[in-house]
């Protein structure tokens, strides 16, 4: 088990937070966390100009679909930052 070994530096910490985040997120109902993860993903895939989503999707090969994606996570992102209370005014 690699993992237990200490010093090996392929340990993803970014990815064991952000794991644990999630868990205790869901444990405490907070809903700005997935707001915070779209808006990552969202910076992060316009970095690398490519996303995945269900499969691999590039900028240069599939631009329509990869902008959807990108639109879709700042969307998200945003929807969910945004107080619930909020929503309240437009109904």
């Amino acid at each position: 088990m690699n993992f237990l070994k200490p010093g090996i530096s392929s340990v993803k910490w970014k990815t064991i937070i952000a794991l644990a985040a999630i868990i205790i997120a869901l444990i405490n109902n907070w809903d700005w966390l997935w707001g915070v993860l779209f808006l990552f993903w969202a910076i992060n895939d316009l970095r690398n100009k490519s996303t995945y989503f269900v499969e691999p999707i590039s900028r240069s090969e599939n631009s329509f679909i990869y902008w959807v994606i990108i639109f879709m996570w700042i969307i998200f992102g945003i929807y969910k930052l945004i107080p619930d209370k909020f929503w309240w005014y437009f109904y």
